[in-house]
């Protein structure tokens, strides 16, 4: 457990989230799973820096794609995040 986890609240936080992107994102994929927390990751630690990557999530109405969506625009604003419907854009 790394230093700065204090409780048994802050681990089960953390394991709630890392289970929501293994089990509801990356649907189980062990690669998946570790390239978006790795990204998620470079997000927080590396603000500044520029990551020339897109995401698309695809999946049915009600997966949970948009919790993810709206933890990024919690943690980075608004303006870092674009969602759309139309696969076109």
């Amino acid at each position: 457990m790394p230093d700065n986890i204090n409780n048994n609240e802050d681990q089960l936080i953390i394991d709630t989230f890392n289970n929501y992107i293994k089990e509801v994102i990356a649907n189980n994929d062990e690669e998946i799973t570790n390239h978006l927390i790795k990204f998620l990751q470079h997000l927080v630690q590396y603000p500044n820096e520029l990551v020339e990557v897109v995401h698309v999530f695809k999946s049915l109405e009600g997966a949970g794609k948009d919790t993810l969506i709206e933890l990024l625009k919690i943690m980075l604003g608004d303006r870092y995040v674009y969602i759309t419907e139309d696969q076109q854009d």
